[in-house]
């Protein structure tokens, strides 16, 4: 017995579309999109299991794998191709005339900025490895610059920092640390496994994981910058965890709601005290110092 071959996925091409505009903005996209089309695979391998399907492994990925891989990266190859289309069509783009056939010379402009990124080691003030972001170790500061605008001091500065609402991202980084827990602990006790506990692993799987794997390349903690809905959407999870569930005792969920609902008072206003150094105000110096709370952060 096989399953069926499913074509009317439109939620699949709409993925596709949206994982090559993000490749068109940077090419990390492409894990996402490697990562998402795996997890494609593994969930409809899992529901052909559900369905009493005999080979449902093979039929997964042999039978309905084919027509996922071409709803999924067909749109985004398009959609990719599309970002460049003011290059291929007019004549003037940087190194455009390396071939008469435009798709050629797009190959080799690719493969030239291919070549530049997979041997960028340049050492920068703000470079940050991949195993320091769960850590805030080093945020990038984008832009800095002695304010002239008045400020209330005599020295004034104005900043744009990418440091995160620290609240936000610690939490969220123990969150995604405590669905881990809760996905190991069902596999291994052979449970079913929600899929609130997968959606933002597998995010986080996407954006962060590879980033393991170039330990000698010059990158920066504002990469962590897509990471971020997975971090929230796993605090979330874990927030309405603390909450406590329908079925728990009346004093423990009312004593979960008023921990969540004062944690979220005070993330808004952290955001607040935040909002001078991520916008560029001209604040007092002293006053954009109490927002270093680790060294790395100047």
């Amino acid at each position: 017995m096989t399953g069926p071959v499913l074509w009317a996925r439109p939620w699949l091409i709409a993925a596709g579309m949206a994982f090559g505009a993000a490749t068109a903005v940077k090419w990390s996209g492409v894990y996402a999109l490697a990562v998402f089309g795996l997890y494609v695979v593994v969930t409809d391998a899992l529901a052909r299991r559900r369905a009493g399907i005999a080979l449902w492994p093979t039929d997964a990925v042999f039978r309905q794998g084919p027509a996922s891989f071409l709803l999924l990266v067909g749109p985004a190859l398009l959609t990719y191709l599309m970002s460049w289309t003011g290059w291929l069509l007019t004549a003037g783009g940087y190194d455009r005339q390396t071939d008469a056939n435009p798709f050629i010379a797009l190959w080799k402009y690719h493969e030239a900025i291919l070549a530049f990124h997979v041997g960028l080691a340049s050492p920068h003030p703000y470079a940050s490895p991949a195993w320091q972001w769960p850590l805030l170790l080093r945020p990038t500061a984008i832009w800095v610059a002695d304010s002239p605008a008045p400020c209330g001091t005599d020295h004034c500065i104005a900043v744009i920092s990418s440091v995160p609402n620290p609240l936000i991202w610690y939490a969220g980084v123990a969150a995604a640390a405590y669905l881990l827990y809760r996905f190991v602990r069902a596999m291994i006790q052979r449970q079913p496994i929600a899929p609130m506990l997968t959606f933002a692993l597998v995010g986080l799987i996407a954006t962060y994981v590879p980033w393991l794997l170039v330990g000698n390349r010059t990158i920066f903690q504002f990469y962590t910058v897509v990471m971020v809905p997975f971090l929230v959407i796993a605090l979330a999870v874990a927030l309405r965890e603390l909450a406590g569930p329908k079925h728990a005792p009346l004093h423990r969920r009312q004593a979960g709601q008023r921990t969540v609902v004062v944690y979220l008072c005070v993330v808004v206003l952290v955001s607040a005290f935040y909002y001078p150094v991520w916008t560029g105000m001209s604040v007092p110096y002293e006053f954009w110092l109490i927002h270093n709370w680790l060294p790395g952060w100047i």
